[in-house]
Parts: C-alpha cells; sequence; structure tokens
C-alpha cells in the first residue's frame, strides 16, 4: 500500500471534498472506484492510501489538479465600494417583469390545480423563444427534471408543441427521473449533466421538492436548507423554478419556513372543484413588484391539455387588430412568427386568426397567414357588402376564392332610408348604393366599440 501526504495548501483542498476521516473517494490517478482510496488524519494532515499501488508522488498533485479549479478560495472576501456597486447589473428578467433571471422560484399549489402544467409551460416558451402570455422571455436551454408525473410528460410536451404551432425545442432537454439534491453523488452527476449542454441552462426546473429529497424532513429548516443549497449550486446565475405542494389546510406551501425565506419568488396555484379555470397568484415577489393575478384556462389539447389566458373584451379586440396589422404588413406569415413579433399567447392568437378568417379579412394560404386582397374594389368595398341593407353576393364562376365583388343584387334585409332603396336591380343604382355603403363603414371603423376600445 502507498502513501501520499499532502502539503497544507493540498489538504484545504482535499478538505472541501473530504467532511469525515475514512471517507471514500475515486483515485485520480487510476480512477478506481469506489473504496479504493482513503483519507486519514493525522498531525501533519490528511494522508491517502491507495490499494492499486498508485505512486504517492502522483496521487497528491493528481487529486490538487482536479479538485483546485472548482474548490480554490480566494484568502480574503471581495469588498465592493460605492461606484463598483452601481456598477452591477440590475435586475433581469427570465420572463419579462415576472420571473427574475438570477433568482429561485417556487410554484406551489394543491393536488389538480395545474401547478406543473405551469412549469412546464414557462420552461417550454423560455426554450422556445415564445412569449409568455404577451410577456417576452430570455431563450435559452432548459432542463426539467420531472420527478414526479414522469407517465404523462411526453403526452403533455407533445400537447404544448402541437398548440403552439410546433416550435424549435432544440433547446429544452428533460430528465424523466428523479435526482436526489441531498445526496453529493448525484448533485455532482447533476452539475455534470448541467455542464454537458452547449451553453450554459437559463432554465431548470425541478418537479416536485418533495421527490427531489428522499429520506429528507420538508419540515426541517436543515434539510430544506440543503436542498436550496443545491438548487443554488446548480442554477449558478441563471433561473430555477421548484414545483411544491400546499399543506393540509391548502393554503400556504407544505414544509418548513426556510423555502419562503430563500425564494425569490412564490407562485401559487389554485382551482374552484374541477373548474377548467385555474387563479395564478404571485405570492411573493424579492425586489421586484409583484405581479396582479391571472385567470388561466385549462384547454383539452391532444392527448393531454394546456393553459390558455382568460381575457377580457377589450384585450381580445386588441389582440385581433393587432394580428390584421401584423399579418397585412408581413404575411404570409406563420402563428409562431406572429406570437412572436405581437406578444400574444398561442391560443388567443390562434382564435384571433379564426375569427378574422370567418369575417374574411385572413386567410390561410400554404406558406402561411395572409390578408385577403380583392382583385376587384378594394377591401372597404367587401365591408360595404356587409353594410345593412345589402345582400351577399357569391362570387361568380372563374372569381378566385379570395375574390369580393361589389355587384347589384336583392336584398336579404329592408334597406337603410340613407342607402338608396330604389335602386335595388340597377347597375347605376347600385354604384350609388356602393358609396352610401362605404359611407356606413367609414361611420361604423369610427365608432368606439364597446368598452372604450377606438
Amino acid at each position: 500500500m502507498s502513501v501520499a501526504r499532502f502539503t497544507a495548501e493540498q489538504a484545504r483542498y482535499a478538505a472541501a471534498i473530504l467532511e469525515d476521516e475514512q471517507q471514500k473517494v475515486r483515485c485520480p490517478v487510476c480512477g478506481a472506484f469506489p473504496n479504493t482510496l482513503r483519507v486519514s488524519q493525522n498531525g501533519a494532515g490528511p494522508s491517502y492510501d491507495c490499494d492499486s499501488g498508485c505512486n504517492p508522488a502522483e496521487i497528491a498533485p493528481a487529486l490538487e489538479r482536479a479538485i483546485a479549479p472548482a474548490v480554490a478560495e480566494p484568502d480574503t472576501f471581495a469588498l465592493l465600494g460605492f461606484d463598483e456597486l452601481l456598477a452591477l447589473p440590475d435586475l433581469a428578467f427570465v420572463i419579462e417583469g415576472l420571473v427574475p433571471l438570477d433568482g429561485l422560484s417556487v410554484i406551489f399549489g394543491a393536488p389538480g390545480s395545474f401547478k406543473s402544467f405551469l412549469a412546464l409551460d414557462c420552461a417550454l416558451c423560455v426554450a422556445t423563444g415564445l412569449p409568455w402570455f404577451g410577456r417576452q422571455v430570455r431563450r435559452g436551454y432548459v432542463i426539467y427534471i420531472a420527478a414526479e408525473g414522469r407517465g404523462g410528460l411526453k403526452q403533455r410536451v407533445v400537447s404544448w408543441w402541437e398548440s403552439h404551432d410546433r416550435p424549435d425545442m432544440s433547446r429544452a432537454r428533460f430528465l424523466p427521473e428523479a435526482v436526489n439534491l441531498l445526496d453529493r453523488a448525484q448533485i455532482a452527476r447533476t452539475r455534470a449533466t448541467l455542464a454537458s449542454l452547449p451553453e450554459r441552462a437559463r432554465l431548470m426546473t425541478v418537479d416536485t421538492m418533495a421527490r427531489s429529497m428522499p429520506g429528507g424532513d420538508e419540515n426541517s429548516a436543515q434539510d430544506v436548507g440543503r436542498f436550496i443549497q443545491a438548487v443554488d449550486g446548480l442554477r449558478a446565475t441563471e433561473a430555477a423554478h421548484v414545483v411544491h405542494h400546499t399543506g393540509k389546510d391548502g393554503k400556504d406551501e407544505r414544509g418548513s419556513s426556510a423555502l419562503r425565506g430563500a425564494a425569490d419568488l412564490m407562485v401559487k396555484t389554485s382551482r374552484d372543484g374541477k373548474s377548467p379555470k385555474v387563479t395564478v397568484v404571485c405570492d411573493k415577489a424579492k425586489d421586484f413588484e409583484p405581479w396582479p393575478d391571472l385567470t388561466m384556462q385549462r384547454e383539452i389539447a391532444g392527448d393531454s391539455c394546456v393553459l390558455s389566458m382568460v381575457q377580457d373584451a377589450d384585450s381580445l379586440a386588441d389582440l385581433r387588430r393587432r394580428v390584421l396589422a401584423h399579418v397585412a404588413e408581413h404575411g404570409p406569415v406563420t402563428q409562431n412568427a406572429i406570437e412572436k413579433a405581437i406578444g400574444g399567447r398561442a391560443s388567443a392568437v390562434r382564435e384571433a386568426l379564426k375569427s378574422l378568417d370567418r369575417n374574411n379579412r385572413i386567410h390561410r394560404a400554404a406558406d402561411g397567414w395572409q390578408e385577403v386582397r380583392p382583385k376587384t374594389g378594394t377591401h372597404r368595398d367587401a365591408l360595404a357588402s356587409q353594410a345593412p341593407g345589402r345582400g351577399c353576393v357569391p362570387p361568380r364562376p372563374g372569381d378566385g376564392p379570395d375574390d369580393y365583388v361589389i355587384r347589384p343584387a336583392g336584398r336579404t334585409h329592408e334597406p337603410r332610408p340613407d342607402v338608396g332603396a330604389s335602386h335595388a336591380g340597377d347597375e347605376a343604382g347600385a354604384v350609388d348604393e356602393i358609396g352610401a355603403a362605404r359611407a356606413w363603414v367609414d361611420e361604423r371603423d369610427h365608432t368606439p366599440e364597446p368598452g372604450g376600445a377606438t
């Protein structure tokens, strides 16, 4: 058996990974593991015995090289002056105004409150770069640790992907197994996994806390503190989401208050019985203004479901206007591109597109959505044909599917007094009628919508 003795400097490095005497570690020379390299203490510091007979002169420097970059600490702490403090970066968000970038966020709720759906939704928006309910995101790699609900993970992700017009998912990574974040070896393995990504992960989601600290006590501040320390160490300066349960009363998060004390953001999800509506509450926001409550709704999508935002009539009307303006300027354009450009939610944008399509304002071509552009007359003429007192005239043979041609037609309603009632079947009268209908369109377009929208 060979023995390598460390200098005091080498012992300081070794102490960072060795908590107790006789702790087993991997030999840095031969790589044998486990139970091959043992530490023992004596007056001169720790010594290491390798059963494989490695050269003592090689063990010490090899171990130092292996662990020094990760654990070396300066002799003093770095103090900041006032000017240096002002030079520090401002608070940044991974989801604009909602989720801090360099911080720990907790999403908690009772069983069936869609807390995991919310966490997955946030993660996939960050991975794909799609806005989260109108809020811009900082796109980047995401790792989703599905320690709970692994069986339905595939269906949930595929349903989300298809309902969002199949965006690029190349930055999404999934770990469908529990990781014990109270175990040093598994923490190290997770750190190595994160390091294998092409770039630092923008967001790490742990779903759930209970499944990620097996054997630990959620009511113990010490165990919860160890869990928090592990998450903070893994996320570095990026964001982390932890999904957690409520207690028996269903009001607060379960277990030690150490979790709330350490969190930068606490988000609670709740649901009234089996209602499809989900209330999302910002229960704590450190260093930024808490955001107002959000009301979401579960929507069936494929073999699973997704969350959508419940919007009022004014918001929907504004969204339709923005969608139409973008399609008119950039069409043909895909739904995915529209979402990114205007910051709209997939389900809301989809409904706006359907509404505009039903009203013959846009149509879907092979390469995306585009505005309807009539070959004869103008779009205002097409609208004029829908004015009170005008009949709906189908296109003649040879007209394209998107043609709008103003032609005189038999009336389907009683004519308005100002729309030229005496010219029902008269070509010349039809011209006057079209002019009057255009005036009606102008009046309609400048009349405020219900709720004050213009």
